[in-house]
């Protein structure tokens, strides 16, 4: 176990209505997360003190927009479009090896009552098929081998959502 780690950081965020129909929303967050002293962090006795804490990428930002038409009646059609970046971080405390920046961008397009009792939607998760790796690591078995996992491709669908 680390002797001592530090984490600090703020987070902001920012919602706006500029218009009836357009909601816009904004995130930012930074932290800044190390170990203040982790010597022995291994049986052969590396010092992982001064590196950063693993799976905390330092900034995170998201911005996200919704429009909604009135189409008669109580029902409205309803436009969502988010994006989403994180900076690098690291997969483990040797800090070996490190994310890339990443940013996603996912759209749903739907229809629904203007109580929100239903809502019937079409949906995208990274548009733009980025390949990213979610996790990676020494392998235990071969010397030299690094296992990863990767993080899902463009994924689509319909979703019905129903409040009771």
């Amino acid at each position: 176990n680390a002797a001592k780690a530090r984490s600090k950081g703020f987070e902001i965020e920012l919602s706006a209505l500029p218009v009836r129909q357009l909601q816009l929303t904004a995130s930012y967050g930074y932290a800044d997360a190390v170990f203040k002293s982790y010597p022995n962090a291994t049986a052969t006795g590396a010092d992982y003190t001064g590196n950063r804490l693993p799976l905390a990428p330092r900034s995170t930002i998201s911005g996200a927009f919704e429009w909604t038409q009135p189409l008669g009646g109580s029902l409205q059609l309803f436009l969502r479009g988010e994006a989403n970046h994180r900076s690098r971080f690291f997969f483990a405390s040797d800090n070996a090896y490190a994310s890339a920046a990443l940013t996603l961008l996912n759209a749903r397009i739907g229809i629904g009552p203007e109580s929100g009792a239903w809502r019937l939607s079409a949906w995208a998760r990274n548009l733009t098929d980025e390949t990213y790796v979610n996790n990676r690591f020494r392998g235990a078995v071969v010397p030299g081998q690094v296992a990863q996992s990767l993080g899902a491709p463009r994924t689509y669908g319909a979703e019905m959502l129903v409040k009771f």
